[in-house]
């Protein structure tokens, strides 16, 4: 099939992600890729621009090895340019496959989970307001933003999100040559944080595993509970009567690699995913 099949069929696929509102939207998600499956390929053909990639490098080292003249050089550069942008386009077209197939897995896995995938928000300034009331969001040196939103609800109703944040540290690395000459390069590495946000009243304030605006400490009778969770809280009192004995076995058990609860004085909560 043609590069134009292949492209409507993506943003088929595209349209009908977004439009997918429950698991009963799946199986015309499927079908569509069954069908497109019979006669086409998920590989756009790209075959000048692979001629061009290969030629503009031939090209690039034939011109720099065998001309010294400042023309020659000009001419050597203008190729390199153009196989960059061979190589740009070459990636660039593998790269909109790829993030189509990984959207609609993550749709999918939301949908079989009874999980809407939220469209109505702007990255960047839900991670600015979150980044002011939870210290997750308060990771990286650039590009922060929330890149997917998932709402839902437990099985008593609460309602509930599942959030992804990325955010790039930039780290600065300093290398010495043979003859002592020292440069400085710039790393970015591209990070993802995963977790809940949810409103829960039912909840004394408090926080787990992290620096805390609440300024009372409390302790179980357990020494495991208090060696596993650091727990700061508004009221001693209410939270004694919330971490009853059933309560703390539950966290020993079953929450044992929670890193870190955090919340705010208007009950709203924070769960980064376990580990």
């Amino acid at each position: 099939m043609s590069n134009e099949a292949l492209k409507t069929h993506l943003a088929k696929l595209e349209d009908l992600r977004i439009s997918a509102k429950s698991r009963d939207d799946i199986p015309s998600i499927v079908e569509e890729i069954k069908e497109y499956s019979k006669s086409g390929s998920y590989t756009f053909q790209q075959p000048f621009v692979i001629y061009l990639l290969f030629i503009s490098f031939f090209l690039t080292l034939i011109i720099y090895a065998n001309s010294s003249s400042d023309e020659g050089l000009m001419l050597a550069g203008a190729s390199f340019i153009v196989f960059i942008g061979s190589v740009f386009a070459f990636l660039s077209k593998k790269k909109q496959v790829k993030n189509v197939g990984r959207n609609l897995g993550h749709t999918a896995l939301a949908l079989a989970n009874n999980l809407v995938p939220n469209e109505a928000f702007n990255g960047r300034e839900l991670w600015k307001d979150l980044k002011r009331q939870f210290r997750v969001f308060r990771a990286g040196d650039e590009s922060q933003e929330i890149t997917a939103l998932y709402d839902g609800k437990t099985q008593d109703g609460a309602f509930f999100q599942l959030f992804e944040f990325k955010y790039v540290d930039v780290t600065e690395e300093e290398d010495e040559d043979s003859d002592g000459n020292k440069t400085t390069t710039e790393r970015r590495t591209t990070h993802y944080e995963y977790g809940v946000l949810s409103h829960m009243p039912s909840l004394p304030l408090m926080t787990i595993n992290t620096r805390s605006q609440f300024k009372e400490k409390w302790d179980s009778a357990s020494k495991e509970f208090n060696k596993k969770f650091k727990i700061r809280c508004s009221n001693p009192v209410e939270t004694a009567k919330f971490f009853n004995p059933a309560c703390v076995l539950k966290f020993e058990e079953s929450f044992k690699n929670i890193r870190y609860l955090d919340m705010t004085s208007s009950s709203y909560v924070c769960i980064p995913e376990f580990r």
